[in-house]
């Protein structure tokens, strides 16, 4: 029994002395199964949809929301980029003041526009008789007529364009209304005397109305009009009308998108609003780097690009503007606040311009001060006046120099010599015109005689008095060509 022992002794001992080192990590096992799933969660909160679609700019102009935007907004010219023809036959196709005491009763696009010794009676015609034959009956819708010009949409929904005449050319068809340009009662936004005219406008083609991205609210273009054989998606099944609209003219959702959604749950349901794009996709010509020019003027609706290539390419269009106030008349729409024939008696007359020039440009304004009092007659003109000359030509022109819609270019170049004609803001060349205000333009609105009869003198006498008295804007002498 000892022995054993000692020898399950030794035994012992030799395994212990003869363990080797740890071995390598084996590989390892395959995965286990599954486990069993676990039990549902609870429920949960039922989703809130959002409605979509227009409810139309009545419904955003309720008492209990946005009155006041709303009341000012139907003083401005966004409505009535096109009328339909009952309502200025009902007398609600544009504001009663703008017919009475903008463009008077005479001149006024309302249900007397086509009787004798009217406006359009006066000026309008289609192969010398007057235009349109039949008068109201022959028109189904009016674009425009608030501001600059009228055109006139025909019952089958084509813009009225009129023929030409192949004896006498200057006896074309005028299609285009254009009231006088001296309309704004209170003189501070007034033109030199242009009278009540008319124009051709695309003589001889069908034209028909496919403007309504820019003229409607909710606008959806019937893109294969020609060949679809189907009007139900021409607004009220006229055929000349290549798209369908929500709402005439730009109403409140023709900015802030549909709102429907807003109007259920004006909480928690905001609208969109982008002043950059909202604006510019509509005061757009083209090309956003290039000024198109026509006839030695700018064409109208291009401020976007005129900003954009400008000074004051940094700011937003709303860092000047209200959109919901008058630009167009807003003199006369401030002035009329408490009167009898105050077109927004509930809320206070508000310009669309709602800052001025000095707010920023203070240093410029106290200098220029100085300068003018030098020159007699100069304290009262405007920083418009210069910077923002009427270069551009909706309808017709005042002058060689004077069209009748404001531009945003605002920086003047006195670098070049506008004597030479390429140098000119909107040169006689093929569009596009050049990026700044030269001096034809900044001096020649005004002093449209001198720069008339003689543009070398007249440059070189501005270039002098600019210069004169420490600058017109205290920096010195104007750089030289």
């Amino acid at each position: 029994m000892g022995r054993v022992f000692v020898i399950g002794l030794s035994c012992l001992f030799m395994l212990g002395s003869c363990t080797g080192d740890q071995g390598a990590q084996g590989s390892s096992g395959q995965d286990g199964a599954d486990g069993m799933d676990g039990a549902d969660g609870a429920d949960g909160m039922d989703g809130q949809g959002v409605e979509l679609g227009y409810v139309g700019s009545d419904t955003c102009g309720t008492a209990e929301c946005h009155a006041q935007q709303y009341a000012s907004w139907t003083n401005t010219g966004h409505p009535y980029k096109i009328v339909p023809k009952q309502a200025i036959l009902d007398g609600t196709g544009y504001p009663e003041w703008i017919r009475t005491q903008v463009h008077g009763e005479e001149f006024a696009v309302d249900a007397d526009f086509f009787d004798a010794g009217q406006g359009g009676a006066q000026v309008l015609s289609v192969n010398a008789n007057t235009f349109p034959n039949g008068g109201w009956d022959d028109v189904s819708y009016v674009i425009g007529g608030y501001g600059w010009k009228a055109r006139f949409i025909g019952v089958d929904g084509y813009i009225i364009t009129g023929s030409s005449n192949t004896a006498d050319p200057d006896d074309d068809d005028k299609v285009q209304y254009n009231p006088p340009l001296e309309v704004d009662a209170f003189g501070s936004a007034a033109y030199p005397d242009v009278a009540v005219s008319s124009s051709t406008y695309h003589t001889d083609e069908m034209k028909p109305y496919n403007c309504g991205s820019c003229h409607t609210t909710g606008w959806v273009p019937d893109t294969d009009a020609a060949t679809d054989n189907d009007l139900s998606d021409n607004q009220d099944g006229l055929e000349g009308i290549h798209g369908t609209w929500e709402e005439p003219g730009i109403g409140c959702e023709g900015c802030h998108g549909p709102g429907a959604g807003h109007a259920d749950n004006p909480y928690e349901v905001a609208t969109q609003w982008d002043a950059s794009a909202s604006c510019s996709s509509c005061h757009i010509r083209a090309d956003v780097y290039e000024i198109d020019t026509s006839g030695g003027f700018i064409r109208h609706h291009e401020q976007f690009e005129e900003v954009i290539q400008g000074k004051h390419a940094a700011l937003l269009c709303t860092g000047c503007h209200d959109a919901h106030e008058p630009v167009r008349y807003g003199d006369t729409y401030v002035a009329l606040d408490d009167t009898a024939d105050d077109p927004n008696p509930n809320f206070r007359n508000v310009h669309g311009v709602r800052v001025e020039c000095a707010s920023c440009h203070f240093n410029q304004e106290e200098s220029y001060a100085v300068w003018a009092a030098n020159y007699p007659g100069m304290g009262g003109v405007t920083c418009e006046q210069c910077h923002m000359p009427h270069a551009t030509k909706s309808a017709v022109k005042a002058g060689t120099f004077y069209g009748d819609t404001s531009t945003h270019l605002a920086g003047i170049n006195t670098w070049v010599d506008p004597v030479n004609p390429d140098n000119s803001l909107s040169t006689t060349g093929a569009s596009p015109g050049n990026p700044y205000i030269s001096l034809d333009w900044a001096c020649g609105s005004c002093h449209s005689d001198e720069a008339e009869a003689d543009p070398n003198t007249l440059y070189d006498w501005a270039l002098t008095a600019l210069s004169d008295n420490g600058g017109v804007h205290g920096n010195g002498p104007m750089l030289l060509p």
